[in-house]
């Protein structure tokens, strides 16, 4: 959950995995660090408004109030942005629920709007939507796993657009798809940030270990050169000695 104050600030809460509503957009975004580090990783998140009355009672005076998830893309995949692209599309589908009914009095049910800026995201998903495609595409998987999810629905992937100021989209009128795509932006960071300092413990920690086996080896070879030199070469034992008999 993210909590939006009325100074602009944001508060992450971690918790149990959110729950989507249909019928409002879920926002996703994707964010990896530079190909050229030598451990490649690359996250995907996706966030939607909660209404008001669904606000805890500790945040009445806050300026919005989000679910929000976030996901870092796992080892067996390309650790890209677009990855993250997708990790995000995928959580946003897999954590809407399929037992949605539609609304009160037997109307339709809620159509599921995924709102994103990854142009190749929403053209190979619609592609996806249509039929199969090439399997030597290495994000099928999840692509396929995203149009399983919504299957049965009324669902639709929303372009908006990337790398805008708050004044753009307010000049837009498109403010709500700026904030929305703009948490998701700052939960996928957050979230690949979270990642990236456990990979580093974990390397430090190992780099430790590896040190104190280092020094472990050279004392006790220390030891039996320093014990060589002052008693010299040990005879060797008797054969019946040596044979355990």
């Amino acid at each position: 959950m993210v909590v939006v104050a009325a100074d602009g600030s944001r508060r992450l809460r971690r918790g149990s995995w959110p729950v989507f509503r249909p019928g409002s957009p879920v926002f996703t975004d994707g964010t990896g660090l530079h190909p050229a580090t030598p451990y490649a990783v690359a996250a995907g998140a996706a966030v939607q408004a909660l209404e008001r009355d669904a606000w805890p009672a500790d945040c009445e005076s806050a300026a919005g109030v989000y679910a929000a998830a976030g996901q870092v893309v796992p080892a067996f995949a390309p650790a890209t942005s677009y990855g993250g692209e997708v990790f995000g599309l995928l959580l946003a589908a897999t954590l809407t629920p399929r037992h949605e009914v539609g609304r009160a009095g037997g109307g339709a049910p809620p159509t599921v709007t995924l709102v994103t800026d990854c142009l190749n995201a929403v053209r190979r998903l619609s592609a996806y939507r249509a039929g199969p495609v090439a399997p030597s595409d290495p994000w099928g998987g999840p692509l396929r796993t995203i149009v399983r999810a919504l299957a049965g629905r009324q669902w639709a992937v929303v372009k908006t657009r990337a790398h805008r100021s708050r004044e753009d989209a307010e000049r837009d009128g498109d403010l709500a798809a700026w904030q929305g795509n703009d948490l998701a932006d700052w939960v996928a960071g957050r979230t690949l940030h979270d990642a990236d300092v456990v990979a580093r413990d974990a390397r430090a920690t190992a780099a430790r270990a590896f040190r104190a086996h280092r020094r472990l080896i050279r004392d006790v070879v220390g030891r039996l050169l320093r014990w060589r030199s002052a008693f010299g070469v040990p005879p060797p034992l008797p054969r019946r000695v040596a044979e355990g008999k």
